[in-house]
């Protein structure tokens, strides 16, 4: 996907859900109408709760974050250790 988009442009952001394979026009509408925005900003709470400032960051089960691009080791390690936490004790 090409870099420089204006993703404030519910065209270009249209043409991107189109280019991975979503509806173009119901993504438009969707903008258009809102319909995702208190999930939004329910997001952007809980990101500023954890103070995350950069993409891609990964919260794992409410407890563990991991930001950056981590190795599979990384994220494979963080998620058996959340599990674990989560899972009966046979």
């Amino acid at each position: 996907m090409p870099h420089g988009r204006n993703v404030s442009d519910f065209e270009q952001l249209g043409q991107i859900a189109e280019g991975i394979g979503l509806d173009r026009d119901d993504a438009v509408c969707a903008l258009q109408a809102e319909e995702h925005l208190e999930a939004v900003r329910s997001d952007q709470a809980a990101a500023s709760s954890y103070r995350i400032r950069s993409v891609p960051f990964f919260v794992i089960d409410g407890k563990y974050g991991l930001a950056g691009l981590q190795d599979a080791s990384v994220m494979t390690e963080a998620l058996d250790m959340a599990w674990s936490e989560r899972a009966p004790h046979a």
